[in-house]
C-alpha cells in the first residue's frame, strides 16, 4: 500500500456560505480556451502528514479495489490497476471533501467507478441492444430493493452481453454492505434514474425524441449521475423538516447536474469531435446549424457554439447560486435555526462544491492547464448569500422578481438563439 501512502486528501479552504465567484481558463486546444465561472471554496490537495482521515485510505482502497477487481475480472492485479483504484479514490476525496464517512465514500467510489464502466460498455454495445441491457438492470435493482438490506443479488448473465446486469449486481452487493437502509433505497432509486436517461439517451441517438439541444441537456443532466450522491448526502444528513421543502432541493441537484454535464461536454470537446461523438452539448447545438460536417468543420460556427454553451454553463451557475438562495431563505421562512439551518447549509455546500470540484476533476484527469481568478463579475448580497446581484453581460442573466431571469425562462440555447441563420451566426463571431 505504499501508493496510498503516497495519496492526499483534498479539503475546503473556504468555511464561508456565501462563495466568491471565480472565472477558471482552460486551454484544451492551441486553438480554444474556455473560460467558466464556478463558486469558489478553494478546495486543494492537502500533504499526507496534515490530512487527518488519510489513516483510512487503505482501508477504503482496499475494499475499492475488491469491487473494482470483481467488476473487471480480466485485469491485473499490479500497481496499475492500484493506481486506477487510488484515482477513483481520490476523485471523491476532491468532489466531496466535506465527506468524511469511510463507508460513504466506499459507496461513492464504487459508483464512480461503476458509472465509468459501464459508459465504456454501452459505447461498444449496439444501438439496439443497450435499451433492454438497461431495462434489466433497472428490474434488477427494483426486484431487490424490498428485500433491503440483507438479500443479496445471484451474479448470473441472463443475456448475450450480460455485463452491466452483472455490474449492476456487483454494485448492488457491494454498496447494501455500506449503506443504512434509508440511504441505500434512494441512492438505487436515483441510479434507476440514472439508468432510464441512458435510455434516452438511445432514443436520442435513435430520433425516437427530438434531436436538439434543449432535450440533449435534459437527458445530459441525468447521464452525468450526480443524483445518487445528492440523495444519499440529504438522506444522511437532513431531518424530516428539511424535506418540506424538497422540490427547492431538487431545482438545486439539477441545476448542478447540467452545469457538470455542460464541463464535462466542454472539457471533452477536443476528443469528442475527433471521435466523432454525437452526445457533446456543442456538437448537438452545431448539428441544428447543419455545421458538423467532420471533413470540413465551420470554425466560425464551431466557436460560436463554444461561446454559447460556455454562456449557458455561467448562466447555469448563477441559478445554482440563485437556487441555494431560495434554499435559504425556504428554511429560514419555516422557522429553522440553529443546528437545523446549519444542517441545511451543510447539504447545500455539499451539493453546490460540485460546480468547482467537477470541472478540476474532468480538467486534471484530461491533463489540462487551469488558472482562475476571482472574477469582478458577481458580488453576493449579504442577505441572502447565494443571490448574485450584479451579472456580466456576457451571462446574459437578469434577476428580476425572485426568478432567474426577466422572462423567467430557463435559458438562452434552443429558444433564441436557434432562430438564428448561419449566416448571423458566423457575422456575430
Amino acid at each position: 500500500m505504499a501508493l496510498v501512502r503516497e495519496s492526499r486528501e483534498h479539503d475546503r479552504l473556504s468555511s464561508a456560505y456565501c462563495p466568491d465567484i471565480k472565472a477558471v481558463s482552460i486551454e484544451v486546444t492551441r486553438e480554444v480556451t474556455l473560460t467558466l465561472d464556478v463558486p469558489s471554496f478553494r478546495v486543494t490537495e492537502g500533504s499526507c502528514e496534515a490530512a487527518e482521515f488519510s489513516s483510512s485510505l487503505p482501508e477504503i482502497v482496499s475494499a475499492h479495489a475488491t469491487f473494482k477487481a470483481a467488476m473487471q475480472s480480466d485485469t491485473g492485479s499490479g500497481d496499475p490497476f492500484y493506481e486506477a483504484c487510488i484515482a477513483e479514490v481520490r476523485a471523491i476525496s476532491l468532489c466531496f471533501p466535506d465527506i468524511k464517512s469511510d463507508f460513504l465514500r466506499i459507496a461513492f467510489t464504487a459508483w464512480l467507478a461503476f458509472a465509468c464502466i459501464m459508459d465504456d460498455i454501452l459505447e461498444v454495445m449496439p444501438l439496439k441492444d443497450r435499451e433492454s441491457t438497461l431495462l434489466e438492470c433497472i428490474q434488477i435493482i427494483k426486484d431487490t430493493l424490498d428485500y433491503l438490506p440483507s438479500h443479496l443479488v445471484p451474479i448470473t448473465a441472463q443475456c448475450r452481453d450480460g455485463r452491466i446486469q452483472n455490474i449492476t449486481r456487483l454494485l448492488y452487493n457491494h454498496c447494501v454492505q455500506y449503506l443504512p437502509q434509508a440511504s441505500a433505497r434512494a441512492f438505487f432509486e436515483a441510479v434507476c434514474v440514472v439508468l432510464e436517461a441512458h435510455i434516452d439517451e438511445v432514443r436520442f441517438l435513435q430520433g425516437r425524441v427530438p434531436n436538439n439541444f434543449s432535450t440533449y441537456i435534459t437527458i445530459r443532466s441525468r447521464t452525468i449521475a450526480l443524483n445518487p450522491f445528492f440523495e444519499v448526502i440529504k438522506t444522511e444528513f437532513l431531518a424530516e423538516t428539511e424535506w418540506q421543502f424538497n422540490s427547492a432541493w431538487e431545482k438545486l441537484q439539477l441545476e448542478v447536474s447540467r452545469v457538470a454535464g455542460l464541463q464535462n461536454d466542454l472539457i471533452g470537446l477536443a476528443r469528442d469531435l475527433e471521435d466523432g461523438e454525437q452526445l457533446n452539448a456543442i456538437t448537438v447545438l452545431m448539428r441544428s446549424y447543419g455545421g458538423i460536417d467532420k471533413a470540413e468543420l465551420n470554425s466560425a460556427l464551431l466557436s460560436w457554439c463554444i461561446a454559447e454553451v460556455s454562456a449557458e454553463h455561467n448562466q447555469g451557475i448563477t441559478r445554482c447560486l440563485y437556487y441555494a438562495s431560495q434554499l435559504h431563505l425556504t428554511a429560514k421562512e419555516l422557522g429553522l435555526q440553529g443546528a437545523a439551518m446549519d444542517t441545511t447549509e451543510f447539504v447545500v455546500r455539499h451539493i453546490l462544491l460540485l460546480c468547482e470540484t467537477h470541472l478540476k476533476w474532468c480538467a486534471s484527469s484530461k491533463r489540462y492547464s487551469v488558472k482562475s481568478c476571482i472574477s469582478q463579475r458577481h458580488s453576493i448580497h449579504p442577505d441572502s448569500p447565494f443571490l448574485p446581484t450584479v451579472c456580466d453581460s456576457y451571462t446574459r442573466v437578469a434577476m428580476v422578481k425572485g426568478t432567474p431571469y426577466a422572462d423567467g425562462s430557463e435559458g438562452n440555447i434552443g429558444t433564441t438563439s436557434d432562430s438564428r441563420t448561419e449566416s448571423q451566426l458566423e457575422s456575430s463571431v
